[in-house]
């Protein structure tokens, strides 16, 4: 499948700009994380890429025939329904299949008929992701989608999820205030800029094979190197590479 492209990407609201120039590639079975502080566009990007909203200027070339599964920052589950009960509601009965089975993996085995209303915030957020996921859609849109997921869940959640979208070769996009997040899961990134004109990277994660892990010294540098590249914004911060 080819790549995910967006050249010279403009939105505003009301005549304010949210962003502008914004070029970037998502490659095709890798994830790849938009990083950033709130307010620097995240969410906008994403609802630009999936059709929520149009661009003013620019264009987003998505793969002709490819379908999009977004993951958004709220659950979004029906109160009334079980957890089952919103998974038949969104998808057909193969997809249904591939979702129950999936809920073992994210940590929900047992939450079949539970209702939202008996489920914490980040196990609604869970089954938010098993929908996701359960879709054959080769694009899957992610709008901080680990805010509610603790972080012993997130280590054990994250690599896991990695693992099951390149094997399903999905393209996967990523959008974070979290750089614990970007360690965990993305195989590169982009850092949104402090005024919203462009974004810096793509930047390659140095973390070697299988090191995915809390306890690994290559993921705490990592996520050390991202933290300040994030409290630099504004101050006329330096890529990953000092430039």
């Amino acid at each position: 499948m080819e790549d995910v492209i967006v050249k010279g990407l403009g939105k505003s609201f009301d005549g304010k700009p949210v962003f502008s120039g914004i070029d970037m590639a998502f490659l095709n079975g890798e994830v790849t994380a938009v990083l950033g502080p709130s307010g620097r566009g995240k969410t906008t990007l994403i609802r630009v890429l999936c059709g929520l909203e149009r661009q003013d200027e620019g264009e987003v070339r998505m793969p002709k025939g490819i379908g999009c599964s977004v993951v958004f920052q709220e659950p979004r589950l029906l109160p009334w329904l079980t957890v089952e009960g919103n998974l038949r509601y969104c998808m057909d009965g193969e997809g249904v299949g591939r979702a129950l089975k999936m809920l073992a993996g994210l940590g929900l085995e047992g939450f079949e008929s539970r209702y939202p209303a008996g489920l914490s915030g980040g196990e609604q957020q869970r089954v938010n992701l098993v929908r996701a996921l359960a879709s054959r859609e080769k694009v899957l849109l992610m709008d901080e989608p680990f805010s509610s997921i603790g972080l012993g869940m997130k280590a054990e959640l994250l690599p896991f999820l990695r693992e099951s979208t390149a094997s399903e070769g999905k393209t996967v996009v990523l959008v974070t205030h979290s750089p614990v997040d970007v360690a965990l899961m993305a195989d590169r990134f982009y850092l949104m800029s402090d005024d919203g004109r462009g974004a810096d990277g793509p930047f390659e994660l140095e973390i070697e094979k299988g090191g995915r892990r809390l306890d690994d010294d290559g993921l705490g540098r990592e996520v050390h190197k991202l933290m300040k590249l994030m409290a630099s914004l504004g101050k006329g911060g330096q890529g990953p590479d000092g430039r």
